[in-house]
C-alpha cells in the first residue's frame, strides 16, 4: 500500500483533473449550444411548413378562380353589331355589352364546369372615325351617336374595351396577334374567344395550334356572315351570336337609283331655267341645284283687278327667293364623282400651307360650319374666308375618301376621284397615286341625289 501511494505524484494528478474538467465544460458547451441551433432550425423549418402550406392553399384558391380571358377582333366592314343596337346609341351600347357578357357565359357554362365564376375580358379594335363616316354614309348612325354607343359598352362591364386603332388595317392587325400571343401563353387563361374569321390572314396565328389537342381546346372561333373556310377547316370549335352582331354585311350603295318620272300636267305652268352653280364654299361635292317652283296658273290682269272697287289685290312681281338644295352627284355606274372647283389663288393655297405647318385646319369645322367631334385635336376658332376655304378645300380634295366611290355622305369633303384624270390629263403617279383604285372612273355626272332622297337624272 505505501509502494503504491509512493507510486502517485499528487502534483501531477491535479493539472490533469483540471484539464478533464476544462475538456467537459467546453464539451457541455458545444452540446449547448448544438441544442440552440437546432432549435432554431426546428422553428425555422416549422416557419418555412407554414409558408408552404399557405402557398398551397392560396394557389389552389386562385387557380380556382383563374380568369376566362376572351379577346374579339371585328373587321369594320364585315364584323358589326346588329343594326338597331348601333342606331340606339348610348343604350344600345350598354344593352350590347350585357348580352355578349350573357351570351358568354351562357357558351362557357356549357362547356366548362364551374365557368360560371370566371371573369370575361373583351377587346375590340376598330377604325372609330371610318366605322363612323360608313354607318352615317349608309344611314344606320351618326359618328356621335356612335361614339355614344363606343363608350357606354366600354363602361358597362369593367372588364370590356372597344379600343380605336385609327385607320389602317395593319393597326388592328398588330394588336390582335399581340394579345393572342400574351394571353395563349398565359397560364390564367382558360379559353379564348377568336372573332377575326373574316380574314385568312390571322390563318397562320391559329394554324400551329391545330394538332396541339390541349391548345385547340382552349380556342373557339366566333363565326359571323363571312367566316372563311380555312377557319372552319380547323377543326376548332365554332360559336355564332346572332342576337348582337349582323348576319349580313353593310350595303355598300344604300339608294336605289329610281328616277321620277314627271306626271303630265294639263294647266300650262310658267318655268324658270335650270341653274347650276358651282361655288366654293358650298357642301361636299360643292354643287346645287337651284329650280324654281311653278308660277300661280290663276289668270291675273289689271282688268280683273279693277272690277271690283271694294276690294283690294296687292301683286307682288318679285322674284322667289330659292334655297339651295344640297345634293352629291353619281355617274352612270352609280359612283359618287366630285364637282369642279375654281382654281384657288396659289398665294392663299401657300399662306394656307404655311400656317397648317404649325397646326392644321379642322375641315369640318372651317368647310362644313360645325365640328362634332369633342376630342378633336385641330385648328377651329374664326372661320377660314372664302378664298382661303377654297384653298382648304382643295387641299382636302386630294386626300382620297376611305369610302370611295361608295360615300354618300352630304358632308364629305376628301375626294372621290383622281384629281389629275378629273382634269383631263393622264395621272403620272401611276400605282403610288391615292386614287389608283379609281383610274378610268367616269366622271361625267348623270344622277343628283338630294338630302331629303329625291333623285333626278341630269339633262
Amino acid at each position: 500500500m505505501a509502494s503504491i501511494m509512493n507510486g502517485i505524484d499528487g502534483q501531477n494528478i491535479l493539472p490533469q483533473f483540471e484539464k478533464f474538467r476544462q475538456s467537459d465544460e467546453e464539451r457541455q458547451s458545444l452540446i449547448q449550444d448544438v441544442v440552440k441551433q437546432y432549435e432554431k432550425l426546428r422553428v425555422a423549418f416549422q416557419e418555412k411548413c407554414d409558408d408552404y402550406e399557405n402557398e398551397v392553399q392560396s394557389r389552389r384558391f386562385w387557380q380556382s378562380q383563374c380568369e376566362v380571358v376572351r379577346r374579339e377582333q371585328f373587321n369594320m366592314r364585315q364584323g358589326l353589331f346588329d343594326e338597331a343596337l348601333l342606331k340606339a346609341g348610348k343604350e344600345g351600347g350598354a344593352e350590347a355589352a350585357y348580352r355578349l357578357l350573357t351570351e358568354i357565359k351562357k357558351y362557357m357554362c356549357e362547356r366548362f364546369e364551374g365557368a360560371g365564376s370566371w371573369a370575361i375580358m373583351v377587346q375590340i379594335y376598330v377604325n372609330l372615325e371610318g366605322l363612323g363616316r360608313k354607318l352615317a354614309a349608309i344611314g344606320i348612325t351618326s359618328p356621335m351617336d356612335l361614339h355614344a354607343f363606343t363608350r357606354a359598352f366600354s363602361l358597362n362591364q369593367p372588364l370590356f374595351s372597344i379600343v380605336d386603332v385609327g385607320s389602317g388595317k395593319e393597326r388592328a392587325d398588330h394588336k390582335l396577334r399581340e394579345i393572342f400571343r400574351l394571353f395563349n401563353t398565359n397560364v390564367q387563361c382558360k379559353h379564348i374567344l377568336f372573332g377575326a374569321t373574316h380574314d385568312n390572314g390571322y390563318l397562320p396565328n391559329l394554324e400551329p395550334f391545330k394538332r396541339d389537342i390541349d391548345a385547340a381546346q382552349r380556342i373557339t372561333l366566333l363565326e359571323s356572315f363571312s367566316t372563311q373556310q380555312g377557319f372552319k377547316d380547323l377543326g376548332f370549335a365554332l360559336v355564332r351570336f346572332d342576337s348582337i352582331f349582323r348576319s349580313s354585311p353593310l350595303p355598300e350603295k344604300p339608294i336605289p337609283l329610281t328616277t321620277n318620272t314627271p306626271q303630265s300636267i294639263a294647266t300650262p305652268v310658267a318655268k324658270r331655267p335650270l341653274e347650276r352653280h358651282v361655288s366654293s364654299d358650298n357642301s361636299a361635292s360643292g354643287i346645287s341645284d337651284q329650280t324654281a317652283p311653278p308660277l300661280s296658273t290663276t289668270p291675273t290682269s289689271w282688268a280683273t283687278v279693277g272690277k271690283s272697287g271694294r276690294t283690294e289685290k296687292n301683286i307682288n312681281i318679285a322674284a322667289p327667293k330659292f334655297v339651295p338644295r344640297n345634293l352629291i352627284a353619281l355617274n352612270a355606274d352609280e359612283e359618287r364623282v366630285d364637282a369642279q372647283l375654281a382654281r384657288a389663288e396659289k398665294t392663299v393655297y401657300d399662306r394656307l400651307n404655311d400656317r397648317s405647318q404649325i397646326k392644321k385646319f379642322c375641315n369640318e369645322h372651317h368647310l362644313n360650319g360645325r365640328c362634332n367631334s369633342q376630342y378633336c385635336q385641330y385648328e377651329h376658332g374664326e372661320r377660314l374666308s372664302n378664298v382661303e376655304q377654297l384653298a382648304l378645300r382643295w387641299k382636302a380634295r386630294h386626300r382620297g375618301c376611305q369610302l370611295g366611290s361608295a360615300c354618300r355622305s352630304f358632308d364629305c369633303v376628301w375626294g372621290h376621284q383622281c384629281i389629275n384624270e378629273a382634269a383631263g390629263f393622264n395621272c403620272s403617279y401611276g400605282d403610288k397615286c391615292h386614287f389608283a383604285k379609281m383610274h378610268g372612273k367616269n366622271t361625267t355626272p348623270a344622277y343628283k341625289i338630294y338630302e331629303d332622297g329625291t333623285i333626278e337624272t341630269y339633262a
